[in-house]
Protein backbone atom coordinates (compact mmCIF):
# COMPACT_ATOMS: atom_id res chain seq x y z
CA UNK A 1 0.00 0.00 0.00
CA UNK A 2 3.02 2.36 -0.73
CA UNK A 3 2.34 6.01 -2.17
CA UNK A 4 -1.13 5.93 -0.47
CA UNK A 5 -3.87 8.64 0.45
CA UNK A 6 -6.15 7.93 3.55
CA UNK A 7 -8.51 10.15 4.45
CA UNK A 8 -9.43 9.85 8.05
CA UNK A 9 -13.54 10.14 8.56
CA UNK A 10 -16.18 11.12 11.52
CA UNK A 11 -19.84 11.36 11.19
CA UNK A 12 -19.58 14.67 14.25
CA UNK A 13 -17.13 16.37 15.54
CA UNK A 14 -16.22 16.04 19.11
CA UNK A 15 -14.97 12.23 18.45
CA UNK A 16 -11.16 12.50 18.55
CA UNK A 17 -10.33 12.34 15.50
CA UNK A 18 -7.55 14.75 14.57
CA UNK A 19 -6.21 12.53 17.82
CA UNK A 20 -6.76 9.72 16.44
CA UNK A 21 -5.06 11.13 13.01
CA UNK A 22 -1.96 12.56 14.55
CA UNK A 23 -0.78 9.78 16.52
CA UNK A 24 -1.57 6.90 13.59
CA UNK A 25 0.49 9.50 11.64
CA UNK A 26 2.97 9.23 13.82
CA UNK A 27 3.17 6.23 14.55
CA UNK A 28 3.71 5.38 10.66
CA UNK A 29 6.50 7.83 10.18
CA UNK A 30 8.27 6.64 13.61
CA UNK A 31 7.48 3.00 11.68
CA UNK A 32 10.17 4.49 9.48
CA UNK A 33 7.72 5.59 6.86
CA UNK A 34 8.02 9.00 4.67
CA UNK A 35 4.55 10.00 5.98
CA UNK A 36 2.89 13.67 5.60
CA UNK A 37 -0.17 14.59 7.72
CA UNK A 38 -2.36 17.32 6.49
CA UNK A 39 -5.06 19.25 8.35
CA UNK A 40 -7.92 19.57 5.65
CA UNK A 41 -10.25 20.81 7.89
CA UNK A 42 -10.48 24.40 6.21
CA UNK A 43 -12.96 26.19 8.76
CA UNK A 44 -11.88 24.26 11.78
CA UNK A 45 -8.40 22.90 12.03
CA UNK A 46 -6.65 21.63 15.11
CA UNK A 47 -3.24 19.66 14.35
CA UNK A 48 -1.93 23.44 14.76
CA UNK A 49 -3.11 23.71 18.03
CA UNK A 50 -2.18 20.29 19.25
CA UNK A 51 1.24 20.82 17.62
CA UNK A 52 1.96 24.16 19.52
CA UNK A 53 1.68 26.05 16.18
CA UNK A 54 -1.04 28.78 16.95
CA UNK A 55 -0.35 31.27 14.54
CA UNK A 56 2.19 28.36 11.79
CA UNK A 57 3.95 31.58 9.63
CA UNK A 58 2.71 29.61 6.65
CA UNK A 59 0.01 27.22 6.05
CA UNK A 60 -2.22 25.11 3.56
CA UNK A 61 -4.69 28.59 3.04
CA UNK A 62 -2.04 30.46 1.66
CA UNK A 63 -1.47 27.93 -0.86
CA UNK A 64 -4.95 27.27 -1.62
CA UNK A 65 -4.83 31.46 -2.18
CA UNK A 66 -1.88 30.96 -4.37
CA UNK A 67 0.54 33.20 -1.06
CA UNK A 68 3.08 30.22 -0.69
CA UNK A 69 4.61 26.97 -2.34
CA UNK A 70 4.46 23.78 -1.73
CA UNK A 71 7.56 23.48 -0.36
CA UNK A 72 6.83 26.01 2.02
CA UNK A 73 4.25 24.56 4.25
CA UNK A 74 5.60 21.18 4.98
CA UNK A 75 7.06 21.35 8.58
CA UNK A 76 9.34 18.38 10.34
CA UNK A 77 7.86 17.50 13.48
CA UNK A 78 10.96 15.74 15.92
CA UNK A 79 9.28 12.17 15.38
CA UNK A 80 10.51 13.01 11.40
CA UNK A 81 6.43 13.35 10.77
CA UNK A 82 5.80 15.86 8.00
CA UNK A 83 2.50 18.19 8.61
CA UNK A 84 0.71 20.80 7.04
CA UNK A 85 -1.35 23.05 9.16
CA UNK A 86 -3.76 24.82 8.77
CA UNK A 87 -5.02 28.22 10.28
CA UNK A 88 -9.01 28.66 9.85
CA UNK A 89 -8.20 32.31 9.40
CA UNK A 90 -10.87 32.40 6.54
CA UNK A 91 -12.49 29.52 4.45
CA UNK A 92 -11.39 29.56 1.02
CA UNK A 93 -14.00 29.63 -1.82
CA UNK A 94 -14.67 27.02 -4.32
CA UNK A 95 -11.87 28.12 -6.77
CA UNK A 96 -9.41 27.52 -4.08
CA UNK A 97 -10.65 24.46 -2.36
CA UNK A 98 -10.28 22.73 -6.12
CA UNK A 99 -6.64 23.49 -5.87
CA UNK A 100 -6.09 20.90 -2.94
CA UNK A 101 -5.94 17.94 -5.20
CA UNK A 102 -3.54 19.83 -7.11
CA UNK A 103 -1.15 19.84 -3.71
CA UNK A 104 -2.12 15.83 -2.74
CA UNK A 105 -0.84 15.13 -6.40
CA UNK A 106 2.05 17.15 -6.43
CA UNK A 107 3.17 15.67 -2.94
CA UNK A 108 2.74 11.76 -3.46
CA UNK A 109 5.85 10.99 -5.05
CA UNK A 110 7.23 12.03 -1.58
CA UNK A 111 5.42 10.33 0.97
CA UNK A 112 5.16 6.81 1.61
CA UNK A 113 1.62 7.44 2.90
CA UNK A 114 -0.22 10.68 3.18
CA UNK A 115 -2.75 11.17 6.14
CA UNK A 116 -5.99 13.45 6.21
CA UNK A 117 -7.54 14.85 8.91
CA UNK A 118 -10.71 15.94 7.45
CA UNK A 119 -13.85 18.33 8.79
CA UNK A 120 -16.59 16.04 10.62
CA UNK A 121 -19.68 14.95 8.36
CA UNK A 122 -19.59 15.38 4.97
CA UNK A 123 -18.64 19.71 4.31
CA UNK A 124 -17.28 20.24 1.10
CA UNK A 125 -13.43 20.49 2.09
CA UNK A 126 -14.07 16.56 3.15
CA UNK A 127 -15.94 16.02 -0.01
CA UNK A 128 -12.45 16.99 -1.65
CA UNK A 129 -10.28 15.43 0.61
CA UNK A 130 -12.21 11.93 0.15
CA UNK A 131 -11.93 12.57 -3.42
CA UNK A 132 -8.15 12.68 -3.40
CA UNK A 133 -7.86 9.65 -1.43
CA UNK A 134 -7.89 5.84 -1.89
CA UNK A 135 -8.43 4.59 1.45
CA UNK A 136 -10.49 5.55 4.40
CA UNK A 137 -10.66 4.74 7.94
CA UNK A 138 -13.60 5.89 10.24
CA UNK A 139 -13.31 6.86 13.84
CA UNK A 140 -16.51 6.87 16.15
CA UNK A 141 -17.23 6.84 19.92
CA UNK A 142 -18.70 3.66 21.02
CA UNK A 143 -22.51 4.67 20.88
CA UNK A 144 -24.97 4.45 18.32
CA UNK A 145 -25.23 8.01 17.21
CA UNK A 146 -21.54 8.56 16.45
CA UNK A 147 -21.53 5.10 14.98
CA UNK A 148 -24.43 5.57 12.10
CA UNK A 149 -23.23 9.24 11.31
CA UNK A 150 -19.97 7.51 11.01
CA UNK A 151 -21.33 4.58 8.70
CA UNK A 152 -22.96 7.41 6.54
CA UNK A 153 -19.52 9.53 5.76
CA UNK A 154 -17.99 6.15 4.85
CA UNK A 155 -20.79 4.49 2.61
CA UNK A 156 -20.45 8.13 0.60
CA UNK A 157 -16.49 7.46 0.79
CA UNK A 158 -16.77 3.79 -0.63
CA UNK A 159 -19.26 5.33 -3.25
CA UNK A 160 -16.39 7.76 -4.49
CA UNK A 161 -13.86 4.71 -5.08
CA UNK A 162 -12.63 4.38 -1.65
CA UNK A 163 -11.58 1.35 -0.03
CA UNK A 164 -12.83 1.54 3.83
CA UNK A 165 -9.99 0.15 5.72
CA UNK A 166 -12.11 -0.12 8.64
CA UNK A 167 -13.39 1.52 11.95
CA UNK A 168 -11.54 3.38 14.73
CA UNK A 169 -13.53 3.18 18.05
CA UNK A 170 -12.37 6.29 20.21
CA UNK A 171 -13.09 7.13 23.98
CA UNK A 172 -13.63 3.47 25.34
CA UNK A 173 -15.03 3.71 28.81
CA UNK A 174 -15.84 7.45 29.27
CA UNK A 175 -19.25 7.17 27.88
CA UNK A 176 -22.24 5.90 28.97
CA UNK A 177 -23.47 4.20 27.58
CA UNK A 178 -21.53 2.49 24.81
CA UNK A 179 -22.42 -0.16 22.65
CA UNK A 180 -20.85 -3.42 22.99
CA UNK A 181 -18.80 -5.24 20.28
CA UNK A 182 -20.93 -7.57 19.73
CA UNK A 183 -24.05 -4.44 18.89
CA UNK A 184 -21.77 -2.69 16.99
CA UNK A 185 -20.60 -5.79 14.30
CA UNK A 186 -24.97 -5.74 14.11
CA UNK A 187 -24.99 -2.15 13.06
CA UNK A 188 -21.76 -2.29 11.05
CA UNK A 189 -19.50 -4.21 8.29
CA UNK A 190 -16.76 -3.07 8.55
CA UNK A 191 -13.40 -4.25 10.34
CA UNK A 192 -12.82 -2.44 13.86
CA UNK A 193 -9.62 -1.78 13.46
CA UNK A 194 -8.63 -0.74 17.24
CA UNK A 195 -10.47 0.56 20.47
CA UNK A 196 -8.93 3.53 21.77
CA UNK A 197 -9.25 3.56 25.68
CA UNK A 198 -9.71 7.24 27.35
CA UNK A 199 -6.98 8.24 29.39
CA UNK A 200 -5.42 11.24 30.45
CA UNK A 201 -1.79 10.64 29.16
CA UNK A 202 -3.92 11.84 25.88
CA UNK A 203 -4.78 15.04 27.24
CA UNK A 204 -1.31 15.45 28.71
CA UNK A 205 -0.06 14.85 25.34
CA UNK A 206 -2.07 17.66 24.32
CA UNK A 207 -0.65 20.32 26.72
CA UNK A 208 2.40 19.05 26.45
CA UNK A 209 1.89 19.72 22.39
CA UNK A 210 3.60 16.52 21.20
CA UNK A 211 1.54 13.25 20.20
CA UNK A 212 1.23 10.55 22.89
CA UNK A 213 3.33 8.20 20.34
CA UNK A 214 5.98 10.73 20.36
CA UNK A 215 6.01 11.27 24.08
CA UNK A 216 4.85 7.97 25.37
CA UNK A 217 6.48 4.95 23.34
CA UNK A 218 5.89 2.17 25.31
CA UNK A 219 2.45 3.27 26.90
CA UNK A 220 -0.40 0.97 26.23
CA UNK A 221 -1.93 3.31 24.46
CA UNK A 222 1.16 3.96 22.00
CA UNK A 223 1.22 0.19 21.09
CA UNK A 224 -2.22 0.62 20.03
CA UNK A 225 -1.61 3.16 17.27
CA UNK A 226 1.42 0.93 16.26
CA UNK A 227 -1.25 -1.55 15.65
CA UNK A 228 -3.75 0.24 14.02
CA UNK A 229 -1.08 1.64 11.66
CA UNK A 230 -0.04 -1.75 10.71
CA UNK A 231 -3.64 -2.40 8.88
CA UNK A 232 -2.46 0.20 6.03
CA UNK A 233 0.95 -1.43 6.02
CA UNK A 234 -0.30 -4.80 5.18
CA UNK A 235 1.21 -6.74 8.25
CA UNK A 236 1.14 -7.35 11.70
CA UNK A 237 2.56 -5.45 14.58
CA UNK A 238 3.82 -8.41 16.42
CA UNK A 239 5.11 -9.21 12.46
CA UNK A 240 6.87 -5.79 12.23
CA UNK A 241 8.70 -6.39 15.79
CA UNK A 242 10.14 -9.73 14.97
CA UNK A 243 11.64 -8.33 11.71
CA UNK A 244 12.92 -5.21 12.80
CA UNK A 245 15.00 -7.36 16.18
CA UNK A 246 15.94 -9.14 13.30
CA UNK A 247 17.55 -6.37 11.80
CA UNK A 248 18.63 -4.99 15.00
CA UNK A 249 20.52 -8.75 15.99
CA UNK A 250 22.48 -8.19 12.72
CA UNK A 251 23.92 -4.76 12.67
CA UNK A 252 24.82 -5.77 16.29
CA UNK A 253 26.44 -8.88 14.89
CA UNK A 254 28.67 -6.75 12.45
CA UNK A 255 29.59 -4.53 15.75
CA UNK A 256 27.15 -1.34 13.87
CA UNK A 257 24.73 1.12 15.75
CA UNK A 258 21.50 0.00 14.49
CA UNK A 259 19.72 3.02 13.47
CA UNK A 260 16.79 2.60 10.87
CA UNK A 261 17.53 4.55 8.24
CA UNK A 262 14.65 6.85 6.70
CA UNK A 263 13.14 4.86 3.17
CA UNK A 264 13.55 6.56 0.09
CA UNK A 265 15.09 9.82 2.15
CA UNK A 266 16.81 12.82 -0.47
CA UNK A 267 18.54 15.96 -0.54
CA UNK A 268 15.34 17.18 -1.94
CA UNK A 269 12.97 15.32 0.15
CA UNK A 270 14.81 16.69 3.26
CA UNK A 271 14.86 20.47 1.22
CA UNK A 272 10.87 20.68 1.05
CA UNK A 273 10.35 20.79 5.04
CA UNK A 274 10.71 23.32 7.47
CA UNK A 275 11.70 22.52 11.34
CA UNK A 276 9.17 22.74 14.21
Amino acid sequence: MMGNVVSVLSGKGGVGKSIISLNLATALAKSNYQTLLIDCNLSAPSLNLMLGKIFPEVHLNQYLKGLALERDIVYVHPSGLKVIFNSGEEVPDKQFVLKLPVLIDSLKAYFDYMILDTSPSLAQDTQVAISCSNFSVGVSEPTVNSLVNTLRVLKFSESNQNKVLGLILNKMGFLDPEISIKALKEISDYKILGEIAFSNQIQKSELLKHPLVYLYRNHKLSQDFFRISQFLLGEKYEEMLEKNNKKGHFYKNLGLIFKLKTKNESPEKRDLSRNF
